[in-house]
């Protein structure tokens, strides 16, 4: 999963003209922060 929300994020342009899309772009960018965070604590991430 983390791979392909790295791939969204780096095959999306970003020209600013779509708010909405660039606010998921950015909460999409926090998810995989946090995923990494969290499988570097060897945390459990629950999807539900």
């Amino acid at each position: 999963m983390l791979p392909r929300l790295e791939a969204i994020i780096n095959e999306r342009q970003h020209d600013g003209s779509d708010a909405a899309l660039e606010r998921r772009i950015d909460d999409t960018r926090q998810l995989v922060t946090v995923m990494k965070f969290c499988l570097d604590k060897d945390v459990e991430i629950i999807f539900g």
